[in-house]
């Protein structure tokens, strides 16, 4: 059928030559092709539409030629017109062919990882995926991403060593998990994050000195914390005081914790806020050195940033204090506060959970709309530029979140459906979705498994 098409075109156009419809001379022969891509990631059954410019002798566009396409493997990509269909995960060459003269664009496919849960801090992410494996990518200096190398980055999930550990929880310079109850970490372990005893790093996961079961973990750059019994145990850069190499106990009474750079908060089995470490900014919310933050709420959830922390009242109006050079706050200023001031969320707005990164922070409805504000540099916040936000702003989708998490410069949404959306920068491949691709400015390509992947 296409070798017909191209005989009826080249017939037609020498009767034009033997009428003279309008020249004497027959058209320049087509002497350059170019694809507009040279090589592109897609993720099963979606399509990329390739374009493709013919050229003559002097390096001038060749209009209305018929142009030829094929794939090397349709079963990985099939191409119709230039529209590539991802097919299986795996590697196609597609070519597109213009009088003899050709050229070619390497199509990746891969597909999405599914997951159930997500975490991220600094350029590291991690997920827990449907059955409960931990994954992790990104930055992997250390060997945070735990899959006994240290290469710089790790753009797509890589399964973590130990398979059987649940709660994988990010936490920038290392990462740790939970098998039954026992906490595991791997990565960096200058400040004894590590909790083995040493300040030596594992490029594997170990386990945690002290013998203690844990219900929960979190943690940041040096800091690693785990509530155990409700009591909070914390080991690395854990205050002023000296680094510990293994857990210490610092309060009873919790039922979740969050980790920033300098300060750790949490909530108690009353839903209040208690944060202690470092106030320089009022990150701690009105406590001095530790205590209660109060302004007499209780918390459905709570985030500590970088420098700042927020949290989401049983009423769904959220609040932010500490740092706010960037607007993280959310109260459309930069002044920093030292106790819990509204963000000024659009009227009628009400959130159910809130996730703050180094300098931004995202909160996502009870509809799973996302909304985001702060530093946008690299389009963590995601509405498509990268203008800095003072007050939440609607991060530019249709997806629909169960979950956020944010970290350095971008940010990650977990999907009803599983598939984990992460924007804003690439660097290091935190974004899961290849290092060759450019930051992202909002939610358009899925976190991608690569060949060989599925089902580890």
């Amino acid at each position: 059928m296409v070798r017909r098409y191209r005989m009826t075109a080249l017939s037609a156009l020498a009767a034009c030559w033997i009428a003279a419809c309008g020249t004497t001379e027959p058209p320049a022969p087509v002497v350059g092709v170019t694809l507009a891509t040279r090589a592109d990631t897609l993720w099963a059954d979606s399509t990329r539409q390739l374009t493709v410019l013919p050229t003559d002798a002097a390096g001038n566009a060749v209009f209305g030629r018929t142009v030829f396409w094929t794939s090397s493997d349709p079963a990985v990509a099939s191409v119709e017109d230039g529209l590539v269909t991802g097919r299986a995960t795996g590697e196609a060459w597609i070519t597109a062919t213009v009088e003899e003269r050709q050229d070619s664009a390497r199509i990746t496919v891969w597909r999405p990882f599914l997951a159930r849960t997500i975490s991220v801090a600094g350029d590291l992410a991690c997920a827990s995926d449907l059955v409960g494996r931990p994954w992790c990518w990104g930055f992997n200096w250390a060997g945070a991403v735990g899959v006994g190398t240290t290469e710089f980055a790790v753009p797509a999930p890589a399964p973590v060593f130990r398979r059987t550990l649940e709660g994988v929880t990010a936490m920038g310079d290392h990462a740790c998990g939970l098998d039954g109850g026992v906490a595991w970490c791997w990565g960096y372990n200058g400040s004894g994050q590590l909790g083995d005893g040493t300040i030596r790093g594992s490029v594997l996961p170990i386990p945690v000195s002290g013998g203690l079961t844990f219900s929960a973990l979190g943690g940041s750059e040096g800091t690693t914390c785990g509530l155990s019994g409700g009591t909070a145990f914390c080991w690395g850069r854990t205050g002023p005081s000296p680094p510990h190499a293994f857990p210490q106990p610092v309060v009873t009474n919790l039922r979740t914790i969050t980790v920033g750079y300098f300060h750790v908060c949490a909530l108690d089995a009353g839903s209040r806020a208690y944060c202690w470490g470092s106030n320089i900014y009022g990150q701690l919310g009105g406590s001095t050195g530790f205590g209660a933050v109060d302004d007499g709420r209780v918390f459905v959830s709570l985030a500590a940033g970088g420098l700042h922390t927020c949290a989401v009242s049983s009423g769904g109006t959220a609040s932010c204090w500490g740092r706010n050079y960037f607007g993280q706050l959310g109260d459309g200023g930069t002044t920093d506060r030292s106790a819990p001031t509204a963000v000024s969320a659009p009227t009628g707005l009400t959130f159910s959970a809130v996730t703050a990164g180094d300098v931004h922070t995202c909160a996502v409805t009870s509809q799973g709309q996302a909304f985001c504000w702060g530093n946008n540099a690299e389009g963590e916040l995601g509405d498509g530029t990268t203008t800095v936000r003072r007050i939440p702003t609607p991060v530019a989708t249709s997806l629909r979140f169960t979950e956020l998490a944010a970290g350095h410069a971008f940010t990650c949404g977990l999907t009803a459906e599983g598939p984990v959306f992460c924007w804003g920068s690439n660097g290091a491949g935190r974004l899961g979705i290849d290092s060759r691709v450019a930051n992202q400015l909002q939610p358009l390509v899925p976190v991608l498994l690569r060949r060989g992947q599925e089902g580890r």
